[in-house]
């Protein structure tokens, strides 16, 4: 993650959320600056084929990661077998360099290049937090200026799909953002 610090310094960021405004996202609707896709919503900005730096962040890993923690360090039994098909893992096809974690997706597309893996304390952080939250410190390790949350569409329009893990998230995210300049956008005409 050393490479990264300040490497975007002064330039926006545009997080990309998984929400249901996600089908809708046009390309006009994201400007110059960093792009950090969560998880799937890589494939919608790979649909967009935006010029934008962009950065494909899985902090969670595939649906089918299974760790033993030893001094909490992962060792998932699926290595080597990285895909959407076998295990939901989306590898990035267009380019994006690849953000992975320590605690949950170490081991996730190893050979893939460019890839950080990123640890709790490179972001300064003493305990585990929700991708958007980790997004957001890593746009702030590289020096971004502003961040522009889209498709994020529980915290821009309070969906959160009757979902307590985003109601949670919803309520907690302003203590990591309120001091930021930042703003909540939905992907067009949102869709419910």
């Amino acid at each position: 993650m050393e490479r990264l610090k300040n490497k975007h310094t002064g330039e926006p960021c545009w997080i990309i959320g998984k929400g249901p405004s996600l089908h809708n996202l046009t390309s006009d609707q994201i400007g110059v600056g960093v792009v950090i896709a969560i998880n799937q919503s890589i494939r919608k900005i790979e649909e967009l084929d935006i010029p934008n730096v962009t950065y494909a962040m899985f902090k969670d890993g595939g649906n089918k990661r299974q760790y033993q923690y030893d001094n909490l360090t992962p060792e998932c039994f699926f290595r080597g077998k990285c895909s959407e098909d076998f295990c939901g893992f989306v590898v990035p096809k267009k380019g994006a360099s690849l953000l992975v974690h320590d605690l949950e997706s170490k081991y996730c597309c190893e050979e893939y290049k460019p890839r950080y893996v990123f640890k709790l304390s490179d972001l300064e952080l003493t305990e585990n937090v929700y991708s958007l939250i980790a997004a957001t410190k890593i746009a702030g390790l590289m020096g971004c200026a502003s961040f522009n949350f889209v498709c994020c569409d529980a915290h821009a329009i309070g969906d959160a799909q009757d979902d307590i893990y985003y109601k949670v998230q919803v309520a907690t995210f302003g203590n990591y953002i309120n001091h930021l300049q930042h703003n909540f956008t939905t992907g067009g005409e949102y869709e419910n």
